[in-house]
C-alpha cells in the first residue's frame, strides 16, 4: 500500500575535519546536520504506508505544523548545508507537530484504541540510558525525533510507538474534529512552551511580571501560560506587526517593537522597569533566537530572584554573554529548556487547549494542501505570522 508524503533527500558530504563517532557510524545519523547534508531536494511522490510492528499505532494524520526547525533544514549556507545542527538522516519525511486518528494499532498496544484522536510527542526517548534512566527524558543520548531520525507527520500516515501517542478526544471535543484536529497538532509546540515556562523556572506565582522576546508560535504559547498561571503583567517583544497583534490577543499587556524602542534610544529594559516601578522581570523568556542582542538586556532587566529561560535554539547559544554580576547581586536564574517529555507535560497542555480558556484557533495564519507542503515551509521562513499547517486527510 502507498501513501504521498514531501520526502527530503540530500548528499552526505561532511565538512572537513568532521569525524563520525561510532553512535553516527552505526546508525547512519549526523549528530550535526549542518556539517554534514548538503543539497536538500523536496519531493512530494509516493511511498509505502508504515507497516505496524507490536508495539505501534498507525495514524491517518489530519494536521500537520511547519516548526522553525524545518525551517532551518530548507535553510542552506552558501556551500548549499542545512541550517539544522542536530541530530539528522535522510531521506526522511519532515513533520512532527501533528494530529489524527488512529487506524490501526499493534498487537500488544493497551490503551490507544482505533479511532482515537491522537497527537505525538517529538522528543521519542530511548528510556535506557543514563540520562533517562534520571528522568531527564529530553536530554535522551539516543533521542530520536519524527522528522529528523524517523519518518515524520508531512505524510498521510505516521507510524509511532504507542507509548508516545497521546489521546486529543477532549480537545475534539471542544472543537469538534476539523478545528479539533488543527488544535490538536499545536499540543507539540505548546508542550515546548509548557516546559519553558512552567516546568523548567519552577512554575509561576500569581502577579509576578513576565516577559517573551519573540512572539512565534513558541512565544505565543508562552504569552498564554503566564497569563492563565496569574502574571499581572506581561511583556512581548517582537518586530512583526501581525505577531506583535497576536501577542496582545494571546495576553500580552505591553507589546513593542524592538527596533523602534531603539529608535527612542530606549531599550527592553527601559519599559519593563518603567511599568514594573523599578522592580524587573520575574521571569523572561528567549524565543527570538537573538542571545547575543538580549542577554546583555535581559540581565539587567532581572527582578530579585528573577528567572531567564533559554527555549530558542541559536547558533548563537554557544557564545552568550552572561553577566553573572547581576545575576549574583539579584539572586537570578539561568535555564536552559529544551523539549516537552515528562512532568506531564503532553497530558496538561492538552488539558489547557482543552478547556478553551485560550483560543488557539487564533494561533493558525496559514493553511496549506500537502501538494504544496514547501510553500508552507516558505510561509513559514518569513515569520511574520503565527503556526502554519498542512491540512492533509480533512
Amino acid at each position: 500500500m502507498k501513501m504521498k508524503a514531501l520526502v527530503i533527500d540530500a548528499v552526505k558530504d561532511p565538512k572537513p575535519g568532521y569525524v563520525f563517532d561510532e553512535f553516527e557510524q552505526r546508525t547512519g545519523w549526523a549528530r550535526d546536520g549542518s556539517k554534514v547534508w548538503r543539497d536538500a531536494k523536496y519531493e512530494v511522490k509516493e511511498i509505502d504506508i508504515p507497516k505496524v510492528g507490536p508495539k505501534d499505532v498507525l495514524i491517518k494524520v489530519h494536521a500537520c505544523g511547519i516548526c522553525g526547525s524545518d525551517v532551518h533544514v530548507y535553510k542552506h549556507d552558501e556551500d548549499g548545508y542545512i541550517g539544522f545542527a542536530w541530530n539528522t538522516m535522510f531521506p526522511n519525511v519532515p513533520g512532527h507537530e501533528y494530529s489524527g486518528q488512529v487506524v490501526e494499532v499493534g498487537s500488544e498496544v493497551r490503551n490507544i484504541n482505533v479511532g482515537d484522536y491522537v497527537t505525538g510527542e517529538e522528543m521519542q526517548y530511548c528510556g535506557e540510558c543514563d540520562a533517562c534512566r534520571t528522568y531527564h527524558y529530553n536530554q535522551c543520548s539516543y533521542l530520536r525525533e519524527p522528522g529528523y531520525t524517523e519518518p515524520g507527520a508531512i505524510a498521510e500516515y505516521i507510524k509511532i510507538d504507542a507509548r508516545y501517542a497521546w489521546k486529543i478526544n477532549d480537545i475534539i471535543t471542544t472543537y469538534g474534529v476539523k478545528d479539533g484536529c488543527e488544535i490538536g497538532a499545536l499540543v507539540e509546540p505548546t508542550g515546548i512552551s509548557y516546559n519553558g515556562t512552567i516546568v523548567r523556572p519552577g512554575g509561576i506565582k500569581p502577579g509576578q511580571f513576565g516577559a517573551v522576546y519573540g512572539t512565534g508560535p513558541i512565544g505565543l504559547g508562552c504569552i498564554a501560560l503566564m497569563r492563565i498561571a496569574g502574571c499581572s503583567k506581561i511583556f512581548a517583544f517582537e518586530v512583526s506587526k501581525e505577531r506583535a497583534e497576536l501577542a496582545k490577543e494571546f495576553g500580552a499587556d505591553y507589546v513593542f517593537n524592538p527596533v523602534e524602542l531603539s529608535k527612542q534610544g530606549l531599550t527592553s529594559r527601559d519599559v519593563i522597569m518603567e511599568y514594573t516601578d523599578g522592580w524587573g522581570a520575574d521571569l523572561q523568556i528567549e524565543c527570538a533566537g537573538k542571545p547575543h542582542l538580549l542577554y546583555p538586556i535581559m540581565d539587567k532587566s532581572i527582578a530579585v530572584g528573577g528567572r531567564i529561560v533559554n527555549i530558542a535554539h541559536s547558533p548563537g547559544n554557544a557564545d552568550i554573554p552572561v553577566n553573572m554580576a547581576e545575576h549574583m547581586w539579584k539572586a537570578g536564574s539561568l535555564y536552559g529548556s529544551n523539549g516537552h517529555a515528562g512532568d506531564s507535560i503532553f497530558r496538561n497542555a492538552i488539558n489547557v487547549l482543552a478547556s478553551g480558556r485560550i483560543d488557539y484557533r487564533k494561533m493558525i495564519t496559514g493553511r496549506f494542501s500537502l501538494d504544496n507542503a514547501v510553500e508552507a515551509i516558505e510561509e513559514t521562513m518569513r515569520a511574520t505570522g503565527g503556526k502554519i499547517l498542512v491540512t492533509i486527510n480533512e
